[in-house]
């Protein structure tokens, strides 16, 4: 129903999914994807937001959320994540954050994913046992605890903007981003050391696949760790293209999404280099 463009989607089961973009838009599905409604546009986010900073008495979000509104619905969303059918979160510019407990036929503003009047972008949402984390520009990171409190700015030693948040089988947290650089964490996002890549290139998408945790850049390539996280070899496909998302299916293919489209291909040989 919207002619924007759309930047993230997620299903929380077979049938209920969002879609988030520009303008502020959020779309829901509850047919696999067949069909979507609106469920908010830039328009209705602005006034969510000052209704909200007016109702709490804070000055900072009323004077940010003032902001927001004399700009119009120019803000994009950037991700959308849902724990389950009802619980939902979308993120995105200059630190837009919505939240829902009713499958998004009510959306409030979460002013708390912009600390201290931080509003650098948010770009991805990562859910573990423990925690949601948002990450974002120049080496934002966000944590609160599942089910309760709020969200508080985590101490990191990057700088780098994250584009990819991803869990390790092991439990393990890996930051991926601008640059190439990536960051793990083994206590929940409290301390990190740097793991060495090749090359200089974004990293733009991750997965945990069955053949360990699968990173790909901005220029095609593709680095598979079979240790957790702690190293990376590269990986050979036959058609290497810029990827801005990647999974696996039941049945083993890899499905690659990027400026060329939708690739599934049978896994490549995992042999180092």
């Amino acid at each position: 129903p919207v002619s924007v463009t759309l930047t993230a989607v997620h299903f929380a089961d077979e049938k209920n999914g969002w879609a988030v973009g520009h303008s502020g838009i959020i779309l829901s599905s509850n047919d696999g994807g067949q069909t979507w409604k609106k469920q908010l546009d830039g328009l209705q986010a602005n006034k969510l937001m000052l209704d909200a900073a007016r109702a709490s008495g804070n000055a900072a979000w009323l004077e940010r959320s003032e902001n927001f509104d004399k700009d119009g619905a120019d803000k994009p969303f950037l991700a959308v994540h849902f724990s389950d059918a009802k619980h939902g979160l979308a993120v995105g510019a200059y630190g837009l954050a919505f939240a829902t407990d009713d499958g998004g036929a009510k959306w409030t503003p979460v002013f708390d994913a912009a600390p201290e009047g931080d509003e650098r972008h948010l770009y991805v949402i990562h859910q573990t046992a423990q925690a949601i984390y948002v990450a974002g520009e120049q080496g934002m990171l966000l944590r609160k605890p599942l089910g309760q409190g709020s969200f508080h700015k985590l101490n990191t030693p990057f700088r780098n903007t994250v584009f990819e948040l991803q869990s390790t089988p092991d439990g393990a947290l890996l930051a991926a981003g601008l640059g190439g650089k990536l960051f793990r964490s083994d206590d929940e996002g409290q301390q990190w050391s740097e793991v060495n890549l090749p090359g200089k290139a974004s990293l733009t998408a991750g997965a945990v696949i069955k053949q360990g945790v699968l990173l790909a850049s901005e220029a095609g390539q593709f680095l598979l760790s079979a240790d957790g996280g702690r190293s990376f070899n590269p990986v050979n496909v036959p058609q290497p293209f810029p990827v801005s998302g990647l999974t696996q299916t039941a049945d083993g293919q890899w499905v690659l999404v990027g400026p060329r489209g939708v690739l599934a291909m049978a896994v490549p040989n995992l042999q180092k280099n």
